[in-house]
């Protein structure tokens, strides 16, 4: 077609053209000072979005969820500068619930500060479609189980997560649990291909219930799983 004859194609034609070539949203570098910016950040990201909390201490009473979908190249990122900068206290039952795809947490402190043990369940609750998570170089401690990786169902059919990455982090509590509930800093039913490497596991008993306690474990027909490098300290 001549040239000439771009002038006479109907305007709306011409944006649906330019819309066709338009490039995808950039992704960001969020920046959070507070336990609400932090939740919405969560919320509202995109795949490649890093969320960097800033330095301080934050005490958080209910969940955030994790519900918006990373991207095996481009994963949701949630992290602090450096190991130590960034201290989260948590009386939720559990922290961050992650229900979606590819999403990274790192150098981060989080601990339970629940009154009574029980109630101080999980730092990371990790279930159904949330493939690729990682959980790199953070120290958990004072929970009963800090992550914990479960199926539930969507449509209608029973989902656990895979391929979920659990390095470098350091996990101990200060005192035995006084609970019955289990007491298992990594407790996994049911997901496949999980790797657990190079952590540290230190003085996780409990003294009610069966007083049974084990460092990490995967279980309800997991598969596939890698335990590597990891140190524990009875």
């Amino acid at each position: 077609m001549p040239i000439g004859c771009v002038r006479v194609i109907k305007p709306v034609i011409v944006l649906l053209f330019a819309l066709s070539f338009a490039a995808p949203a950039a992704a960001a570098k969020i920046a959070v000072n507070s336990v609400a910016a932090l939740a919405e950040a969560m919320r509202t990201a995109k795949a490649g979005d890093v969320i960097a909390i800033a330095p301080g201490t934050y005490t958080l009473t209910e969940a955030i969820a994790a519900a918006r979908q990373g991207a095996k190249a481009k994963p949701i990122t949630v992290r602090a500068t450096a190991l130590g900068a960034v201290r989260l206290k948590s009386s939720a039952v559990e922290l961050f619930k992650l229900q979606a795809g590819y999403w990274v947490f790192e150098n981060l402190i989080i601990q339970g500060v629940c009154r009574r043990h029980k109630y101080c369940q999980h730092a990371f609750y990790i279930v159904g479609a949330a493939e690729g998570t990682v959980i790199r170089n953070n120290h958990l401690r004072d929970f009963n189980a800090a992550i914990k990786g479960n199926g539930i169902v969507i449509a209608a059919k029973q989902r656990f997560p895979s391929r979920v990455l659990i390095e470098g982090n350091a996990f101990f509590n200060a005192a035995p649990r006084k609970t019955a509930r289990p007491v298992t800093p990594i407790n996994v039913v049911g997901g496949s291909h999980w790797v657990i490497r190079r952590n540290f596991f230190a003085d996780f008993g409990k003294v009610e219930g069966n007083r049974m306690s084990y460092a990490a474990f995967l279980k309800g027909n997991s598969s596939h799983g890698l335990m590597e490098r990891n140190l524990v300290i009875c």
